[in-house]
């Protein structure tokens, strides 16, 4: 079991883990697979992207992939409401290169550990008050206190 699904199970939440939607009956087609899915006590749903290390192509890759679910969503389920997150322990160099407009607000370099944190928000264009949350938090507890807030 990974730290973030270990996390959700602590947590005891309501959660599902490696979604796979498909817009037909054939899982061969499966249309995307998302890390976590957790229910929040308002019933809104959170979409977690769960990295090892954030970096610039997997935030690309994260909005690719939320564009084309909030896409099918809003054409299927007008009401439904969701969160998205991507959440790792590390990030690497990229963030401050390509990210830093939205990262330098919520970043933060700590002395007791050697890593950045991160906590930031990128506006989704294509939508409007839609964003992607980015989240790197190297402390096991902190991470579990930080997904907790999001989903109470």
């Amino acid at each position: 079991m990974d730290v973030f699904t270990q996390i959700l199970k602590e947590l005891e939440c309501d959660y599902a883990t490696n979604v796979h939607l498909s817009k037909t009956s054939d899982p061969k087609n499966d249309f995307i697979e998302i890390d976590a899915l957790v229910k929040k006590n308002d019933h809104q749903i959170v979409y977690f992207e769960n990295k090892t290390t954030l970096s610039k192509f997997n935030i690309d890759d994260t909005i690719c992939k939320i564009e084309k679910f909030h896409s099918f969503l809003l054409d299927a389920y007008p009401d439904l409401t969701f969160e998205y997150i991507i959440i790792s322990p590390y990030c690497d160099e990229t963030i401050k290169e390509s990210y830093w407009y939205f990262a330098k607000n919520g970043y933060e370099a700590r002395e007791d550990i050697k890593h950045y944190t991160y906590n930031f928000v990128i506006p989704l264009a294509k939508f409007d008050n839609i964003s992607l949350r980015c989240i790197v938090e190297p402390e096991y507890e902190k991470m579990k206190t930080l997904i907790n807030s999001i989903i109470r």
